[in-house]
């Protein structure tokens, strides 16, 4: 039984609270003023690595950024509104903008050893009619039109031209890329590059060309969060103040209560830092949900503390603080063992954001049962010592009460009305599908956001990110190798997420370089080719070739270049290479067909005994997501079972332990429902409301059936305590749920769908909470109630030497002056007239 283990180490910390409530109150402010020290140093930078599974695909990444010098393309989005981009001016303006890249400080710090750092359509257009001895600003209009024309249908330069088209005898495009090569060292996952870009990109001015960059994907999602819920908590704070005051209807109450939870913020963040816990996108989560466990928690105190305010604010305290404190000793417990189940998860971010929860969860229990009291009763004392008992001037219990008792008169039809919904929303959540847009995730006014919008219009289908197969083994300079990995490069053409361009797949490696370089380079050398693939029939010769592509580069390839395709060994062969690739309509979740695709190409090179693993970062981002998603599924069902096992445990009863976990199974399957009845996804965010639900769930739960034992306790018949509890637990449980559900749903107000969804999501999870409480829970309970015997509640072992106590807290009747006549709530039944 709960009360008897956690009753009395509760009436220890009651008593120390109300005997030196002043020492309470300095201890709680200096610890939350010790707290900002760490805060200070506290690093807010996310990083994609954060959130990487471990995987084979992650690790050829690393190795790929790591052992080649790979360049890394940083682009904007370039239009003209209301001119062709592709008009001799505005060519001219794209070399104006390239020349102001090169001289950029910026670009100069990062720029890769290439011929070409700034790429366009009109450095590309540039050079094209210099090799037949022409001027931009004096080629013909014939000349122009044919080196553009030869440009778009080229593999490698058409990239640059979006949904180009020819009319009226002149070529446009809608828009167009600007690239230009950096050289991240290695650091594939750091986003400084990008940044300095990017402000280049932002200093050059022009009157026709419009310019969106979509550097540093990451950094915008950040930048995009914070300055959201900057703008938003506030205003989520400010109806939540308004909400509270209606439940609590004292302004010191309102000050109090969100003053309480603000400083466990404090205390979790400050704790977080002191074990080194990583800040990513969940921690902006974290906050919100402490936030509203914690103002969940200061209600029922509260209101408790009202109740018994005629017994005077001391006498108040301590019952609140042992009767309250001790359902909100096991929601806390069961609550942080539920987040602590993310401990299992592979994503490193999702395991800290387990921790974080679970610290702000514990803060807020410590300060809720002291520091809120003990404030509480020092006011009291100064303003209102003769308050009168909130419940007592509530126009919501008679409304509970009468609820509770419908509820009473049909149990088996509110518990198959509640299956029904439960079986519904569980066929609708295996119908959900996992994905997650881009633009969800970044500010709907911002750069990034337009930038992508026109790229999934424009480009998706020619030109993306970069991905690949890294190739591994020994002697890879070998003919048969080389064979092998252009016949992988040929599987590309049919591949639906790999970039295509005048029916030749966007793929490069050591073997098309080869290639390109033996035709010219194999009479010099004294090559012959007898079996008409382009490259030389010797493995000898092979290296001999590769060893002068390093040394001098090939055609406009750079030594580095050429590096980035090979890795070299001692003995002047090959370890590794890379097949490059560009991505194509791939979007946020379109990684997995990717993944599939590449490990179906590589059949030739694993038919040799060679490794070849897919890498890059749609892959990355792909098993980011489905392990984010499967991992709290995980983490959601392992929190379930612990919440059980710690419920039965304290209530010492299995049936009261499953009955305290009904709310959260029923809330859990109707907020999925309610994803796929939106038309909504599972993604990042949709998945983390599961997570609450299991907090507020509970809760709810343990709340109610906390007072329905202490009515048992007193001698009431199982229906007579229902209502009761009902009446009394269900004003604050309202309350809270109220306030909570109308402060989450200023999200909803959001310009980015992630917090609107969320806001939309949270406020339903609550109310779902809320009604599975009051109205199934007291259903099930009276049911269950019919077939097992009523509850004993034997003395406990810390009560004198007079007996048995009157009630479950070890309490007499003598011991409680004043007690008020209590209210017998009777059921009628009522009689149709004929």
């Amino acid at each position: 039984m709960a009360a008897s283990i956690a009753s009395p180490r509760m009436e220890e910390l009651s008593r120390l609270v109300a005997a030196r409530p002043w020492a309470t109150v300095l201890l709680a402010l200096l610890v939350s003023g010790l707290a900002l020290q760490p805060l200070q140093a506290m690093d807010t930078e996310t990083s994609l690595e954060d959130y990487l599974p471990p995987s084979d695909e992650v690790s050829a990444g690393q190795v790929a950024y790591g052992d080649f010098p790979l360049p890394f393309y940083v682009s904007a989005v370039v239009e003209a509104p209301g001119e062709n981009l592709l008009s001799r001016e505005s060519l001219q303006e794209l070399l104006r903008l390239e020349t102001h890249m090169l001289a950029s400080p910026e670009v100069q710090t990062w720029a890769y050893d290439t011929n070409a750092v700034v790429r366009s359509p009109g450095s590309a257009v540039a050079t094209a009619l210099a090799l037949q001895g022409l001027a931009l600003d004096s080629a013909s209009d014939a000349a122009l039109q044919a080196a553009l024309g030869a440009l778009i249908e080229d593999p490698q330069a058409g990239g640059m031209f979006g949904a180009p088209s020819y009319e009226d005898g002149a070529w446009q495009a809608r828009s167009i890329f600007v690239t230009v090569t950096v050289d991240k060292q290695g650091a594939y996952n750091d986003e400084e590059s990008e940044l300095a870009v990017r402000d280049a990109f932002h200093g050059f001015k022009s009157e026709t060309l419009v310019l969106n960059s979509m550097a540093a994907p990451n950094q915008a999602m950040q930048e995009a969060s914070q300055a959201t819920l900057s703008t938003l908590l506030p205003l989520t704070l400010g109806a939540m103040a308004v909400l509270l005051w209606f439940s609590l209807r004292r302004p010191t109450d309102v000050v109090l209560s969100l003053g309480t939870v603000m400083m466990a913020l404090l205390w979790m963040f400050a704790a977080g830092e002191l074990l080194s816990l990583r800040f990513s996108q969940y921690t902006f989560i974290a906050p919100i949900l402490v936030l509203a466990l914690g103002v969940d928690d200061a209600i029922h105190i509260l209101h408790r503390y009202r109740a018994d305010h005629y017994r005077g604010p001391e006498r108040a305290l301590r019952i609140s603080v042992r009767l309250v404190g001790t359902a909100l000793l096991l929601t806390t417990l069961t609550t942080m063992a539920a987040f602590g189940a993310n401990r299992i998860s592979e994503v490193p971010a999702i395991r800290d954001f387990g921790v974080h929860v679970a610290l702000g969860i514990g803060a807020a229990f410590v300060l809720t049962t002291t520091f809120l009291p003990a404030a509480r009763l020092l006011l009291d004392r100064w303003l209102d010592p003769d308050l009168e008992a909130l419940e007592d001037s509530s126009m919501l219990a008679p409304a509970l009460g009468a609820l509770a008792t419908a509820s009473q008169a049909r149990p088996l039809t509110v518990i198959a009305v509640a299956l029904l919904l439960t079986g519904g929303s569980l066929w609708a959540a295996v119908q959900l599908d996992q994905e997650l847009e881009m633009q969800d995730l970044i500010d709907p006014t911002s750069e990034m956001y337009r930038a992508w919008v026109i790229y999934e219009r424009d480009f998706a289908t020619t030109s993306g990110e970069a991905a690949g197969l890294l190739v591994e083994g020994d002697d890879l300079m070998r003919p048969e190798v080389l064979r092998a990995l252009l016949e992988t490069q040929a599987a590309m053409a049919n591949d639906s997420k790999v970039a295509q361009l005048g029916g030749q797949p966007r793929v490069w490696s050591i073997a098309t370089v080869m290639q390109q370089a033996f035709s010219l380079m194999a009479p010099q050398l004294g090559m012959a080719d007898s079996d008409g693939d382009g490259l030389p029939d010797s493995a000898a010769e092979t290296q001999q070739l590769l060893g002068i592509l390093l040394a001098q580069g090939a055609g406009d390839l750079t030594p580095t270049e050429v590096r980035a395709f090979v890795r070299p060994d001692a003995n002047g062969s090959a370890d590794g290479m890379l097949i490059r690739v560009s991505s194509a309509d791939i979007g946020t979740m379109g990684g997995e067909v990717l993944l599939e695709e590449l490990e179906e190409d590589a059949t030739p090179l694993e038919a040799l005994g060679l490794e070849a693993t897919p890498y890059g970062q749609p892959i990355e981002r792909y098993q980011m997501m489905s392990t984010m998603t499967d991992g709290m599924l995980k983490s959601l069902a392992l929190s379930i079972v612990i919440c059980l096992g710690l419920l039965i445990a304290l209530r010492r009863s299995w049936v009261e332990g499953v009955e305290a976990i009904v709310p959260v199974l029923l809330v859990t399957a109707w907020v999925y429902g309610t994803i796929w009845a939106l038309g909504w996804s599972l993604n990042l965010v949709t998945v983390s409301i599961a997570a609450i639900t299991i907090g507020v769930g509970i809760d709810f739960a343990v709340h109610l059936l906390h007072r329905y034992r202490e009515a048992l306790a007193e001698g009431d018949l199982p229906e007579t305590a229902m209502v009761t509890a009902v009446q009394h637990a269900g004003t604050p449980i309202t309350g809270a749920a109220l306030t909570t559900a109308a402060g989450f749903g200023m999200l909803s107000f959001s310009s980015m769908t992630v917090f609107s969804q969320f806001g939309i999501l949270t406020a339903a999870m609550i109310l779902y909470a809320l009604a599975a409480t009051l109205l199934v829970l007291p259903a099930v309970v009276l049911t269950v109630a019919e077939y097992r015997a009523p509850p004993a509640f034997p003395p406990r072992a810390d009560v004198g030497a007079s007996g048995a106590p009157d009630n479950v807290w070890g309490e007499n009747n003598e011991s409680m002056p004043n007690t008020p006549p209590r209210r017998v709530v009777r059921r009628v039944k009522k009689v149709r007239r004929r």
